[in-house]
């Protein structure tokens, strides 16, 4: 049972969307339907009882996944509830340019990009995204760089004289002092800017096309056949401490996607990169603070494929927030 009725059910103003990743089942009460697989799996035959399972790939789901049949795609996404939003998850496609040729991210676009536009062309109702794709999933980049840019800012405003040598260690990830010890000038050049900057030039890059002539197009990028942002915002450590990396991601989201509403991926478990705590569940007090940072800086959230059962008190965390940031009721 949730601990109380949400406030989202009884509030004059509209809350921020909470989604479930539920597939065909009916979502928590005042969650929002969500899909998101990647699978490219999909029952062949609705109207039959049970699961006749069959993938849109040529060959099949355990297969390279590098082409789809449009027939298949047709199938899977009529038999799909109306107004869904969908998230694809195609982790195993080389589009952060950091690590991959600009070929691959090409490559990788263009493949996304007939995906999409073949499952628009039977249901344009639905609302489409790709998991993490712009930006790319990163959680030390964005971190490190709004760190730093915190403390310029203050530099700024009140000068080094407050600064202790902990506050200094903090504003050298994005500032210098070469000239004088106490007069630092930003700079463009260390470690934490370079990667930030990378970073975002690899999400850039999603925003447009190269023809086969070399030519570039701005309509031939992913970004622009996706209907609203879904970058990854799990939680990997313990403790209240993810805003940076939250609003990182969400603004870098936000500027790649233009007037594209973001919706993170949340879970309420710790990330499962995380050998001590991975898959263990989140305490309550920390899942209320990392949900109210993706509320501040995101316009809502998907809850990842988690059971209802044993986790009612986190998704009513996740609809109460959603509801506290629209009323500022806090």
């Amino acid at each position: 049972m949730y601990p109380e009725q949400p406030a989202s059910i009884n509030s004059k103003k509209s809350p921020k969307p909470v989604f479930f990743n539920s597939w065909f089942n009916k979502p928590p009460l005042g969650c929002l339907p969500y899909m998101c697989e990647g699978g490219g799996r999909y029952d062949s035959d609705p109207k039959t009882p049970g699961w006749q399972e069959d993938s849109f790939w040529v060959g099949g789901y355990y297969g390279p996944r590098e082409e789809i049949i449009e027939e298949k795609v047709k199938a899977a996404f009529q038999a799909l509830p109306p107004g869904m939003h969908y998230c694809y998850d195609l982790e195993q496609y080389k589009y952060d340019g950091r690590a991959a040729t600009d070929a691959e991210v090409e490559d990788a676009q263009r493949k996304i990009r007939r995906f999409i536009l073949t499952a628009k062309k039977y249901r344009p109702d639905l609302r489409y995204s790709v998991y993490s794709l712009a930006p790319s999933q990163d959680y030390w980049t964005p971190n490190s760089y709004y760190d730093g840019l915190n403390y310029w800012e203050r530099y700024r405003k009140e000068g080094i004289g407050k600064f202790s040598d902990s506050d200094r260690w903090h504003l050298s990830q994005v500032a210098s002092n070469h000239k004088d010890f106490n007069v630092y000038e930003w700079d463009e050049t260390l470690e934490a800017v370079v990667r930030f900057r990378a970073w975002q030039k690899s999400n850039d890059r999603l925003a447009y096309g190269v023809k086969d002539n070399g030519k570039v197009t701005s309509t031939g990028g992913v970004i622009d056949v996706l209907d609203y942002m879904s970058p990854s915002c799990y939680d990997f450590y313990v403790g209240n401490d993810t805003e940076l990396y939250v609003k990182g991601n969400c603004l870098e989201a936000k500027r790649v996607g233009g007037s594209r509403p973001i919706y993170p991926f949340v879970w309420p478990c710790y990330h499962d990169s995380n050998a001590e705590v991975g898959g263990k569940p989140i305490p309550l007090d920390e899942w209320r603070q990392h949900i109210r940072w993706v509320m501040k800086y995101a316009d809502g959230c998907i809850i990842w494929g988690v059971p209802e059962q044993g986790f009612e008190q986190h998704v009513w965390i996740a609809l109460d927030e959603a509801e506290r940031v629209v009323s500022n009721r806090y």
